[in-house]
């Protein structure tokens, strides 16, 4: 195998390698998983005490190998150095062509799962997911019916799912081809953007006292604050109070509750709040969605008007009434209201969802200086010291921790360093990534074990543990995915990013809804006789629910990559692109899930261009790029697990491109051997397969049987004659 040496930048533990490209006795090469011996926290802490010049080892092993019970070993060597890691440039390399700029072609599941997405969110009625607005800004809601889910009567979750239905909206019009269905989804958006502005502009409330529109940082000055509270009876009474919410608030739950997370008040549905963040993230992501999305100006102008004013109440709330303070005793840190140190680092109430990616968006796309600089201020008022800075020092944060909670804040600190942020939130989000990858991914790409992650290197335990389907929740899957795409404009060249994006989008995004009808699942079932556990028809009826309605849509925007005068070929899926830059239309021909694309320019270039062409780390055996049917490798085959550049050429319509890539069958081991055993699921190519169920954890659900299922492995190498399925 690969010799192992790292530079590790004093204060920091080491970045060891996830996976090493090993060579068998029979001359077979392929990557396997590394599990290191220095996961433990007080280990990587005193890791990253180390001065400058220090020589050390970390013990690991190849994972899946009888060597010995704990695998293969192997050592890496690392030296501390006092330089720290480069910072890229904030701005990306490479960005994917946009999503109204790429489209599936062909008769496959994506198509057919984005078609049925699209004609389910046309059966939605716009006013249900209005209800929740009217109700909580006093204006009538006859004729609107009462939402459902997470965003019922009963919850305190209200909003999130018709943030969700926002943002699928928008990415349904970008994706749709039939003309009459886009003005459907274009004038159901309208009908969100105008009755959401009526309700914010309720809150545009002028106080002679003060001289001034009533601001979020008037609302419940400290000494109510202490007092505010979070039943239901206190849930009504604050939405009769909409005009001290503070202008430009918008919500459909009372602005109070947002404030109660100042007091640290606990996830408590009946006596006091959920995640009041999450909520106002879903909803700016749901506008900002529109009004980059939909081609109509007023509706986007409105769109970007209405989520500029929350914005700025959010920034108005936080800079004036909220501190970090990160000394001390837990009591010490909460003696006054307002430390964001303790609000973000409480479990589920202080859940923010994305909020720091909107907002760093939105401060991007507002033209006046001062408002962009205090969105985009706002964006790091969302930093949780508790989580981020171990991470920043590449000591694991992760362990034990709400999973969908906190993935969304690393994707938020990336965007805030892409916006003009510090250089650490390049590191950290890089950081966590690397850490997701090696110490808590299922083969299918997704994490958690009953919505959290656990201990590094223990997915074989949970998964073995497991009594119902609790594990691998969606909605990570989603976020994941988002990081993925937004770490590989900085990395465009490291394949490792989109061999983890086309994992998780394969095997349990494209999965994840039900082909017959409409169905999402929350969590994708992993284990022996796992099931899935189809539901959530509707964006409000819980987070995956919401997740799930955008999923669909979006399947292709991460196929293409440019920049400068290169393109990246980041994915092998039906599509035809245009990339408006350079005058040209990208046609690409395959099956899917393809072990053989075609890829050609049917209007040829204006000008030249190279392309890069991903090399999948599964791709083995039988690669080749043929260019006009001519072989680009006459012994040497490239590397899995890398590009494949062809050089600057002005393309023609006569050229073509075939990519040829057999899927090879591998085992993708778990890190922990069970009962002395190892554990691996076996993969064709890019897709996890599955073994026919001798059961299943729901015994009276009629569920989709062929999914993923993780079984105890031969103590023999020769796998070949195994029987399983995609």
């Amino acid at each position: 195998m690969e010799a192992v040496r790292v530079e590790c930048p004093v204060g920091t533990a080491p970045r060891l390698p996830y996976q090493l490209w090993v060579t068998y006795a029979d001359g077979h090469k392929e990557y396997r998983q590394v599990r290191w011996e220095n996961a433990a926290l007080a280990t990587e802490e005193a890791e990253a005490t180390l001065p400058a010049g220090t020589d050390y080892t970390v013990q690991g092993f190849i994972t899946g190998d009888l060597t010995t019970a704990q695998g293969l070993p192997v050592e890496a060597a690392v030296h501390v150095t006092a330089a720290p890691y480069a910072v890229p440039a904030a701005a990306p390399v490479a960005e994917p062509l946009p999503l109204n700029c790429v489209h599936l072609t062909g008769d496959n599941r994506l198509r057919h799962n984005r078609d049925l997405d699209i004609d389910h969110l046309l059966t939605l009625d716009v006013r249900q997911q209005l209800y929740n607005y009217r109700d909580t800004y006093g204006l009538p809601t006859d004729g609107y019916p009462v939402s459902d889910g997470w965003d019922s009567p009963t919850t305190k979750l209200k909003g999130h799912g018709s943030g969700h239905y926002m943002s699928a909206l928008a990415l349904a019009y970008a994706s749709c081809p039939d003309a009459d269905k886009r003005q459907q989804l274009k004038a159901n958006a309208r009908v969100m953007v105008d009755e959401l502005r009526r309700c914010q502009e309720r809150t545009f409330v002028y106080d002679r006292t003060l001289g001034r529109y009533r601001e979020a940082r008037d609302l419940a000055p400290e000494a109510e604050l202490l007092q505010l509270g979070g039943t239901w009876a206190d849930f009504d009474r604050y939405k009769q109070d909409y005009a001290h919410y503070g202008y430009g608030y918008l919500g459909a739950i009372p602005a109070q509750h947002c404030a109660l997370v100042e007091a640290y008040r606990p996830y408590n549905n009946d006596e006091w709040v959920w995640a009041p963040y999450y909520c106002v993230h879903k909803q700016l992501a749901g506008l900002i969605d529109i009004a980059t999305y939909i081609d109509d100006r007023a509706i986007a102008r409105k769109a970007l008007l209405v989520a500029k004013d929350m914005g700025l109440w959010v920034w108005n709330r936080l800079h004036y009434r909220t501190f970090v303070q990160m000394g001390g005793t837990q009591d010490e840190r909460r003696a006054r209201p307002g430390n964001r140190y303790e609000m973000w680092n409480t479990y589920i109430a202080g859940e923010v969802g994305g909020m720091a990616e909107s907002l760093a968006r939105l401060s991007a796309m507002v033209t006046d200086k001062q408002e962009r600089a205090r969105l985009l201020e706002a964006a790091t008022y969302f930093d949780s010291p508790a989580f981020f800075d171990p991470l920043k020092r590449n000591i694991d944060a992760i362990r034990n921790r709400h999973a969908n909670q906190h993935i969304p804040m690393v994707t938020g600190a990336l965007r805030t360093f892409r916006a003009g942020g510090d250089g650490s939130y390049y590191q950290l989000a890089r950081n966590f990534w690397t850490m997701v990858q090696g110490r808590y991914r299922y083969a299918m790409g997704g994490v958690g074990d009953d919505e959290k992650f656990r201990e590094p290197y223990t997915q074989m335990h949970a998964m073995c543990a497991a009594k119902e389907p609790t594990m691998n929740e969606t909605c990570c899957a989603y976020n994941l995915a988002k990081l993925t795409r937004d770490l590989n404009g900085y990395n465009p060249n490291d394949a490792r990013y989109m061999d983890f994006y086309e994992r998780v989008l394969y095997n349990q995004i494209v999965g994840s809804l039900r082909p017959t009808d409409y169905a999402v699942l929350y969590q994708y079932a992993v284990g022996k006789d796992a099931s899935k556990p189809w539901g959530n028809e509707t964006p409000q009826s819980t987070c995956c629910g919401g997740t799930g309605s955008e999923n669909p849509v979006k399947y292709q925007e991460a196929t293409y990559f440019v920049g400068g005068d290169t393109l990246w070929v980041a994915l092998y899926l039906p599509t035809t692109a245009r990339w408006e830059t350079m005058k040209t239309t990208i046609l690409q021909t395959c099956t899917w899930p393809a072990e053989r694309s075609v890829i050609q320019f049917p209007d040829g270039s204006r000008r030249p261009f190279c392309i890069k062409l991903r090399v999948p780390y599964w791709a083995t055996r039988g690669f080749d790029i043929r260019v006009n049917g001519q072989s680009l490798f006459a012994s040497a085959k490239p590397h899995p697990g890398s590009y494949v550049t062809l050089p600057m050429r002005r393309w023609t319509a006569d050229d073509s491109i075939e990519v040829v890539m057999p899927f090879t069958l591998h085992v993708d081991y778990g890190p922990d051997p069970v009962d002395g055993a190892w554990l691996g699921a076996f993969m064709q190519g890019p897709l996890v397969m599955a073994a026919d169920s001798t059961g299943h954890f729901l015994p009276d659900y009629a569920a989709d049987r062929r999914i993923t299922h993780y079984f105890p492995l031969p103590k023999s190498s020769n796998y070949e004659n195994q029987t399983v399925h995609p």
